[in-house]
Formats: structure tokens, C-alpha cells, sequence
């Protein structure tokens, strides 16, 4: 049904009335279709979520397909963050149809509150694979914007939000090199540990393991042999602050597949 005949019936229905009642059902008709636009496209995501592989192909399939994998991405350890939902509205959203003529998307705001507000599990693996037509440009598109939006979480990327990525990518062909780099660009390492341990967000196992043992050197409890009792609570204290960092680093680097000779070492 076209987008605007409830313009065109208001304002013939209107007419009847003269040029003041044309208005009016103009103005009437106008929220009539808006109503009918909101809820058609309602109507249709909910059909998406429920069956994404039935969906007939177009720019509203891929805007629907985007938001209900970052809703996958960004529910899957709980309920998000609101820093990613704000990453998820400020990051390019990807699409392989352009829209059609005369005819206005949902917001994309709008798409992804839906999605977020159905309360219900979204088949990510499905969605994606109702992408699978799309280029490489589309597809790298996506998985920067899942990526982003998952270390948008102070908390950092969990491990259910890392499965669920993972998961699109291998539906998508996605290599786990890709998702690593992607990761390091976005996220980087905890910003507390690497702030204790002196080392850049995105530093390497190699130099996250150099400089705990250099500190490790300075502050283990073995040197501090002949000082005040003060002094040597205050070096303790210090060492368990860097161990405890880089034992966080440890597992955010095994997590990727990057702790090299720092995974499982005993240092000092």
C-alpha cells in the first residue's frame, strides 16, 4: 500500500468541506501514515526476528539484520552498557541495498530499540547467514561496528559478547585474525592495568611481560630486606597492585589467543 494515501484519502474526504477541512485531512492523513509506516515496519521486524531467513532482501532486511546483531552482540553478557548503545548509534551502519525511492527507513535509534526491547534471543548465527550475499566492504563494515560496540563496555569485551562475534564472523567468513586486529584497534587492554604496569592499551604479550618484570625487579618483597617495616608494607602493596594487573592483562591476552610465553608463566 503506498506510504501516502492517507494524505490523498484526508484531504479528498476534507475537501468536502472546503479549503480549511483539505488541511485538516491533510494534517490527519499525514498521521495516519506515519502510524501505518511505524507499525508496518514494527510489524516486519518482529517477523525478521523470528524467521531473519524469510525476510524478502532490501535495505529495511539489512537495517533490521545490523540492529538485531548488535542487540545479539551487545545482550549477550547481560544487559548493555548504555556506552554501547551510544557506540552502536555513532559507529556507520553497513548496508548492501540502497534505500528505495519515496520510501523513509526507521531510524536507526528506533531499529535498535526494538530489537533491545524484545526481550528475546536473538539467532545470530541466522541473521548472519541472511547476510551472506553481502561484499567484503559490507561485511567488514559489520564486524567493526559489533566490535566497537562491544568494547564500548567499560567493562571491556566479555566472553559471551567474544563468542557472539565469533560466531557471525565464521557464518560470514570471517577470518579470527581479523576480529583480534579489530579488538586491539577498539578496545585495547584494560586502561587501569596498563596504566599501573606503564604500557599502551595496545601493547603485545611481549611487552606487557617486559615491564612487569621490570617492576617486579624494583618491588618484590625479596628486595625490600632491611628497610622499615613501613617501607616494606608500602613495596608489598605495590607488588600485589602490578601482579594483580598483569594477571588481568594475562587473561585478556589468552582470551584473544595472544598471550604468547606471558600465558601460564610464573614470573618471579
Amino acid at each position: 500500500m503506498r506510504p501516502y494515501i492517507g494524505r490523498i484519502a484526508g484531504v479528498a474526504i476534507g475537501a468536502l468541506a472546503g479549503p480549511v477541512g483539505a488541511v485538516f485531512g491533510f494534517l490527519a492523513g499525514w498521521l495516519v501514515d506515519q502510524f501505518r509506516a511505524f507499525g508496518g515496519s514494527a510489524g516486519r521486524l518482529e517477523r525478521f526476528l523470528d524467521h531473519p531467513e524469510g525476510e524478502r532482501p532490501g535495505a529495511l532486511t539489512d537495517r533490521f539484520a545490523v540492529a538485531a546483531l548488535v542487540a545479539a552482540v551487545a545482550e549477550s553478557g547481560g544487559p548493555p552498557h548504555p556506552a554501547q548503545v551510544e557506540r552502536a548509534l555513532a559507529e556507520p551502519w553497513p548496508t548492501s541495498a540502497p534505500p528505495r525511492r519515496r520510501r523513509r527507513l526507521p531510524g536507526r535509534q528506533v531499529t535498535l530499540d526494538r530489537c533491545l526491547g524484545s526481550r528475546r534471543e536473538v539467532p545470530a548465527a541466522a541473521v548472519a547467514v541472511r547476510l551472506s550475499s553481502w561484499g567484503p566492504t559490507e561485511v567488514s563494515g559489520l564486524m567493526n561496528l559489533l566490535v566497537a560496540v562491544a568494547c564500548a563496555d567499560p567493562r571491556g569485551m566479555s566472553a559471551a559478547e567474544r563468542a557472539a562475534i565469533e560466531e557471525v564472523g565464521a557464518a560470514l567468513g570471517v577470518d579470527a585474525a581479523v576480529l583480534r586486529e579489530l579488538e586491539r584497534r577498539h578496545g585495547g587492554l584494560d586502561r587501569e592495568a596498563c596504566r599501573i604496569l606503564g604500557v599502551e592499551p595496545d601493547a603485545d604479550a611481549d611487552a606487557v611481560r617486559r615491564a612487569f618484570r621490570g617492576l617486579a625487579a624494583q618491588l618484590h618483597p625479596d628486595t625490600a630486606v632491611g628497610l622499615e617495616p613501613g617501607q616494606q608494607r608500602t613495596m608489598e602493596d605495590a607488588f600485589v597492585r602490578i601482579r594483580g594487573a598483569y594477571d588481568r592483562l594475562r587473561l585478556q591476552l589468552d582470551a584473544r589467543g595472544e598471550a604468547g610465553t606471558a600465558a601460564g608463566e610464573e614470573e618471579r
